[in-house]
């Protein structure tokens, strides 16, 4: 699930980003590297950081592009996604995309240039082969401040105006928020919480992901996300 977007600071950065305080987005960029090469290769063990975790369903999905649709994107860059989306607000507007599956049958290494709906720019990419280590970084450069969110170390720092807030989990906020997505769920069913991420911010990040995969079977030709309604026939060279 999208757990990363219930970290207080994320919360926090969505409140400011929403409220007008830190002007338009101008700029973001993202990062989100892992080691989850062995899920590619369709092995269940051997994944992250220590390569200590095991995955208890069949791993063989991870690698078998028919059934997951492809790999590093639709695996792990659609967590940065999340975070992207949930707390910008925005919405993508075209996508040129690079990936490498270096020898796998699903993509490896993904490299995304985007413009967005307000005609900002955004650079969001990563590898599933880093070992011993993982980055999840997203910052975003508004007219008036910017956001600087470290999630593999659990740090966020805001500049809004002259000040700069910074914020880190503590091992409370850290368990509590593993497990948000499955109690929010639960909750909602039995009518004791509210949806905490909107259903639009999965469908933002199927938008960004769907046009990324198209451009990079194109070659790096721009898709723009208006034409995935039409049978995704327009494709720009710029």
């Amino acid at each position: 699930g999208y757990n990363h977007t219930y970290a207080p600071y994320t919360i926090r950065a969505q409140e400011i980003v929403a409220s007008g305080a830190l002007g338009e987005l101008q700029y973001a960029h993202g990062i989100f590297n892992q080691h989850v090469l062995r899920l590619y290769q369709g092995k269940a063990t051997g994944i992250g950081e220590d390569r200590d975790r095991v995955v208890h369903s069949p791993a063989d999905v991870y690698s078998d592009p028919r059934r997951s649709g492809g790999g590093h994107g639709h695996l792990q860059i659609t967590h940065l996604a999340s975070l992207l989306f949930f707390i910008s607000g925005r919405r993508v507007r075209r996508v040129q995309a690079r990936m490498r599956n270096y020898g796998l049958a699903v993509d490896l290494v993904d490299a995304l240039l985007v413009e967005f709906d307000n005609g900002s720019l955004g650079s969001i990419g990563g590898t599933g082969n880093m070992a011993g280590g993982r980055k999840i970084d997203l910052q975003l450069y508004c007219e008036e401040g910017w956001i600087d969110i470290d999630e593999a170390a659990g740090t966020a720092r805001i500049r809004q105006g002259e000040t700069i807030h910074e914020e880190a989990l503590t091992d409370e906020n850290r368990h509590y928020y593993r497990h948000a997505t499955t109690n929010n769920f639960v909750e909602l069913i039995l009518g004791r919480a509210a949806n905490h991420v909107s259903g639009e911010v999965g469908w933002r990040a199927v938008e960004l992901l769907d046009a990324a995969y198209r451009s990079a079977q194109a070659d790096g030709a721009a898709v723009e996300v208006a034409a995935l309604y039409d049978g995704g026939r327009r494709t720009t060279d710029d």
